[in-house]
């Protein structure tokens, strides 16, 4: 399927397992998922091969088939609608305000910088590239590939990113405190007066 997608330069569909196991007896996927196109190809030993794809439509499968080594599915694409306007704009600035926090809390504990100005500014972009980056369940970013609109996705990130931000902000303290300890013990019996 790889090498046919790189050599006739076409998409592949990418849908999260309800249930059954990636290979072996079939699995029966979710109804929604993305197509990803593969935009960059690094050759290895024996065969193997590195990818880079990026999500590019949403579908909803109609039919599977399991004619071919790998599931085969017939598809309607099914596009997000945007929603009210006024309140995907409201959410969206939400969600760009956590986010960013969310951001620089995960630069502070990888002691690394960030360019968190480079989001995107039209709300859709900025709800793919949340749903892309936080560090979630698949059964929650499936929810959010399930919203009929973008609007119910930032909407529900914007619920979501506030228990995020509380998480991260646990774990930072525990790593200041850890740091803290080492930084002690490497002082020995000494004074630290």
């Amino acid at each position: 399927m790889v090498s046919r997608c790189i050599a006739e330069d076409i998409p592949f569909g990418v849908v999260l397992i309800r249930e059954g196991q990636e290979v072996g007896s079939p699995a029966l996927p979710f109804e929604v998922g993305t197509t990803a196109q593969i935009v960059s190809v690094e050759k290895l030993l024996q065969g193997r091969m590195n990818l880079i794809a990026v999500g590019r439509e949403r579908f909803r499968l109609l039919d599977t088939s399991h004619a071919r080594p790998y599931l085969v599915g017939r598809v309607e694409f099914a596009p997000h609608v945007t929603g009210e306007r006024l309140s995907m704009l409201d959410a969206a600035g939400s969600v760009r305000r956590l986010f960013t926090d969310y951001l620089g809390l995960v630069a502070k504990l990888m002691d690394a910088e960030l360019n968190t100005k480079a989001l995107p500014d039209d709300a859709p972009s900025l709800a793919y590239t949340v749903a892309a980056t936080l560090q979630v369940d698949n059964d929650v970013k499936q929810q959010w590939l399930n919203a009929d609109s973008i609007q119910a996705m930032l909407q529900s990130q914007a619920d979501l990113l506030p228990k995020e931000l509380a998480r991260l902000k646990l774990l930072a303290q525990v790593e200041h405190e850890r740091k803290r300890d080492d930084d002690d013990s490497r002082m020995g019996s000494f004074s630290k007066n």
